[in-house]
């Protein structure tokens, strides 16, 4: 507890009131403060799958009216030109998203069995949160655990109705397709620990989670958020119903604030946005797309009937919302409005945004609706509004607005400021850009949000320091191979037409990306060596590296007893970390050498010749741990156990080069040492026994601090064969890029790297790149059994199993298992002929839920006569680590039959 919450504890209630009343001024300028928004993705109509395809749609005045597709329902049978006729429905066009049913489970850690029966609104979402996310280079990996809140729309539950009509269809399914489940779903795959919320509010839902996000980021209940929502049209039994209440136009078309207005047009699809504090935003380097100012949520209360908007309350909404912003109306240039497209419901709002923005103004507001390009999205219409406004204000123009043929006469047009953009125009040059944008619910819930366009932050970002390093890293990584080819081919495609420098686009994929077990890590000096490289992994021409098991590699730093102390640090002498290193170690030389700084070069065959070697080993080491990169032990030869005593925490900095300042040909001082952090290897043995010694423990990952040339760097290969080895200082044809390699080569081998630090001395702008490419699959009610796959009978039942094992060599009988361990696993997870998964995945980061896990449990038992407990089925633990425990449970128990054993049975039983 903080001194500040110890006070406030021993307030009594009255106090506390009071003094919050005495602080409303203040607490007013922390809610004013703008929220940026630093990320965006959508999935709409018309193929609009990114915000650059949707801006396009909007720049070119597209429709993306369609007829209702053949695998939602038969919309000529359905269809009767008679609004009301029973069962039937006067509408057969709308606005749709295609390939709805398609999903990438086992990305999220779903099963296939689990996909089938999950409502395609939760799966788009998933999708379209990541892809949020990246966009906006916040690696949902590094989010895990994080204060990260989830505010989503929905209102229709299609998928329930069509899955109840189906043979999948179960009470399990139906309590997870529940509204509720969409968010807790984001925030679970995700491993967000923020706020998590649905939305209900009918058409205003989407826009009330901005609003909702928005209040919690201010009120530090969360330090990043998502918010936006989504609608899809599944079943028909919705549209029968609109239809009959005369909601619905008979041409599918919105014509919002026109005279031919008669209805709505029904969309669907889902949009996200990234919401943080402008100052956090400003503070972490975040590019900025637009800003929440302010905004206000409010409902109609009693008037004319629930689902009709209330003037005087829309009129008070837009006042509150302008006044939690600090904006005046006059400042105020486009509103992106409700616009259904209904007779009485355009004429209420219009009237209101009249009132609402009266008053002298420097030019007109100019008023449109997206709802005319892509539909009514209902849940998710808000959230597509802003989208439109964000890349209207970052593209400074108003798209036209569409089937405005004859103005509304039930409106005063003559009598309000408002100018429907009937054709495109540039935006006005009236100061800073201000938009307002409108979402009602026909609920009677309401929200008004103000929008500013992005800042100039060049005056409070720090300025660039001169990068005068020769190449750069590009990483990239995905959960399969063909995911990875994919990727690399999409982003061989996107470097060809960018104009972006190569060091913001290697820090911007190295930062705003999860790292995943399939990687690539080029060295490159600019975009045309990374393009060539990426062209031949997503050809198959070239390999990718593959990080198997649960876990990073164990790692061992090796220190050389000598080495070119210049060379090594040839290339990283302007990272400020070894700087700093170096500058530490001259300072305590004898004061006729600190007076240069190629000291390092010059102690060649001079009696500082350790002392330098010391210095730069040492600054290597600091450069690693900056990026990351932790040893879990040390092994130094001759000189070079001083290094590595200091390393491991026995010797301080100074301490150890003043004993390297002491250190000759002819002898070496003696060493004191206090107890290490990290393991070090004894150097009595030599390089040999060292080695052996760490890859007895286990260790498969070996950095040495030194050149890669020599008859020691020759020694470690040979002695490190069969496992990862790499030199911090690589010579010859690698020089030119010197640690790049070592630092590509750790990452493809699956250790941590702090990709953050790697470019920190320089700033750098966060771009937007191509997302992960989802391997998509069909995952549909309909297909309620899984074809091809394998049977309850591909398996010889436990008495057989157990006889043949017994015939078996060991590794045979280990292998049949397996097979059989995971062929059961295949079925429970509902995975098709040819998925595969990842044996180092746990059972639950598959996808596999306590249901699964029982059923798991009862198919081992049956076909492998073992019963693990299924609590152990619920850990971490590998699938391969659980077949193996499988195994050897089996084993042990056929070893303990009465027929007696052999040599091998002895050895089982011993291990």
């Amino acid at each position: 507890m903080d001194e500040m919450t110890r006070r406030l504890s021993e307030l009594p209630a009255v106090k506390l009131a009071f003094a919050a009343t005495q602080l409303r001024e203040k607490q007013r300028v922390i809610q004013a403060e703008p929220i940026a928004i630093i990320g965006t993705s959508c999935r709409f109509p018309g193929g609009a799958d990114s915000p650059e395809a949707f801006w396009e749609l909007l720049r070119q005045g597209k429709e993306t009216l369609e007829r209702v597709p053949a695998d939602r329902w038969d919309a000529d049978a359905l269809y009767d030109p008679q609004p009301g006729t029973p069962g039937k429905m006067h509408v057969r066009d709308g606005h749709f998203v295609r390939n709805v049913a398609d999903f990438d489970p086992l990305f999220f850690g779903i099963s296939p069995k689990e996909a089938r029966s999950m409502d395609p609104q939760q799966r788009m979402l998933l999708e379209v949160c990541h892809d949020a996310l990246e966009r906006a280079c916040q690696a949902p990996a590094r989010l895990r655990g994080s204060k990260t809140g989830v505010f989503m729309g929905l209102m229709h539950l299609d998928f329930a109705a069509r899955e109840a009509g189906s043979a999948s269809g179960t009470d399990a399914s139906m309590a997870v397709n529940r509204l509720c489940i969409a968010a807790g779903r984001i925030a679970y795959a995700l491993g967000l620990q923020g706020p998590t919320v649905a939305i209900d509010t009918a058409c205003s839902s989407s826009l009330v989670t901005v609003h909702q996000a928005c209040q919690s980021l201010r009120e530090r209940g969360c330090d990043l958020a998502l918010a936006g929502g989504v609608n899809l049209n599944l079943a028909p039994e919705t549209m029968i119903v609109q239809s009959h209440k005369g909601m619905l136009s008979a041409d599918g078309r919105c014509k919002s604030f026109a005279a031919a207005a008669d209805g709505f047009g029904r969309g669907e699809g889902a949009g996200v946005v990234v919401l943080k504090r402008l100052s956090d935003a400003i503070a972490d380097g975040d590019a900025v797309l637009a800003l929440v100012r302010g905004s206000a949520v409010n409902h109609n209360g009693s008037g004319s009937g629930l689902t009709v908007p209330n003037g005087r309350a829309l009129e008070r909404l837009v006042e509150d919302a302008l006044a939690v912003a600090g904006v005046r109306a006059d400042q105020v240039s486009y509103v992106e409005a409700q616009g259904t497209g209904t007779a009485l419901g355009d004429s209420i709002e219009m009237q209101a945004l009249g009132r609402a923005f009266a008053g002298p103004r420097a030019a007109p507001l100019w008023v449109g609706s997206v709802k005319t390009n892509i539909g009514h999205l209902e849940s998710a219409a808000g959230i597509a509004a802003l989208l439109k406004v964000v890349l209207s204000l970052q593209n400074e123009w108003i798209p036209q607005h569409l089937h405005f043929d004859e103005p509304n006469p039930n409106i005063a047009w003559d009598t309000l400021p408002v100018r429907i953009a009937t054709q495109a125009v540039p935006w006005p040059a009236t100061g800073r850009r201000m938009a307002g944008v409108s979402a009602f619910g026909y609920s009677g819930t309401n929200a008004h949000v103000v929008v500013e366009g992005a800042p100039d932050l060049a005056s409070v970002r720090r300025a660039p320091l001169a990068d005068d390093r020769p190449a750069r890293v590009l990483t990239l990584s995905a959960a399969t191979e063909a995911a990875l080819r994919d990727y690399a081919g999409r982003f061989a495609e996107h470097l060809a037409r960018t104009p972006a420098s190569p060091a913001d686009i290697a820090y911007s994929a190295n930062v705003g990306r999860s790292a995943m077990s399939h990687r690539v890590a080029l060295v490159g000096r600019d975009s045309s060596e990374w393009r060539g490289r990426l062209a031949s992994i997503a050809r198959g021409d070239a390999a990718v590296g593959v990080v198997t098991g649960a876990r990073a590699p164990l790692l061992a730093f090796l220190f050389p007893p000598a080495c070119p102390s210049g060379a090594m640090v040839a290339s990283v002498r302007h990272q400020p970390v070894v700087r700093e290193v170096l500058d530490t170690c001259r300072a305590l030389l004898p004061e006729a050498s600190r007076g240069s700084e190629l000291w390092l070069d010059e102690a060649q065959g001079t009696p500082l010749e350790f002392a330098a070697l010391f210095a730069a080993q040492m600054a290597l080491v600091r450069l690693w741990r900056s990026w990351g990169i932790e040893p879990e032990a040390v092994f130094g030869e001759g000189a070079g156990e001083l290094a590595a005593a200091c390393t491991a925490g026995s010797l301080l900095l100074e301490d150890g080069m003043r004993l390297a300042i002491a250190w000759t040909r002819d002898g070496r001082p003696d060493v004191p040492r206090s107890t290490p952090a990290l393991r070090v290897i004894p150097t009595a043995g030599g390089l040999a026994s060292g080695i052996g010694t760490l890859r007895d423990a286990g260790y498969q990952a070996f950095l040495s601090l030194g050149g890669s040339d020599g008859a020691w760097w020759i020694r470690v290969r040979e002695l490190t064969e069969g496992v990862h080895v790499w030199s911090s200082s690589p010579v010859g044809d690698d020089e030119p890029y010197g640690v790049l390699h070592a630092l590509a080569a750790v990452f493809v081998a699956g250790l941590p790297v702090q990709w953050h630090n790697v470019d920190g001395p320089w700033a750098r702008q966060r771009l937007v790149l191509p997302t992960y490419p989802f391997q998509r699959r069909t995952y549909w009610p309909a297909a309620s059994a899984v074809e091809d796959g394998p049977t309850e009978e591909t398996l010889p039942g436990a008495s057989a199993l157990a006889g043949r094992i017994r015939e078996l060599a060991p590794e045979k009988a280990r292998s049949l298992v397996h097979r059989a361990f995971a062929a059961q696993l295949e079925m429970v997870l509902g995975l098709e002929a040819d998925q595969t998964f990842d044996e180092s995945f746990s059972l639950s980061g598959l996808g596999l839920d306590s249901l699964m896990a029982a059923d798991l449990q009862r198919r081992i038992t049956k076909e492998l006569g073992v019963t693990l407990p299924p609590e152990r089925l619920m850990t971490q633990t590998s699938v391969t680590e659980l077949s193996t425990e499988t195994y050897r449970r089996l084993r042990l128990s056929t070893l303990l039959q009465p027929e007696g054993t052999n040599a091998h049975d002895l050895e089982e039983i011993a291990l």
